[in-house]
């Protein structure tokens, strides 16, 4: 078991809400591991999620504050996952400039 994966497994058991906020991305093994997290679970640090990412099996509340933006794929996945979700992006280099 690598360092961080054992870390992640560690921390997933906090009993209440976990906030990471520095992570800025996840390796497969410790989305995994932070997705059997009991509570909210707070990472507003990812700017991009995988598609196959173990983020999606959490049960509880997820915050991702920080996106840069999501496939379809990604989309479908958060919109059928169990709990609250918070999200956000900056949008800014999509749009046109208006002026």
């Amino acid at each position: 078991v690598s360092q961080s994966r054992y870390v992640a497994n560690e921390l997933a058991k906090h009993k209440g809400p976990l906030s990471l906020g520095g992570l800025k991305s996840l390796s497969e093994d410790v989305a995994v591991a932070l997705a059997s997290c009991k509570y909210d679970l707070s990472l507003d640090g990812l700017e991009l999620l995988s598609e196959g990412t173990g983020l999606f099996a959490h049960k509880a509340g997820l915050s991702l504050r920080n996106l840069a933006g999501m496939s379809d794929d990604i989309a479908e996945n958060l919109a059928n996952k169990e709990g609250s979700l918070i999200l956000s992006f900056d949008f800014s280099d999509s749009i046109p400039f208006l002026g």
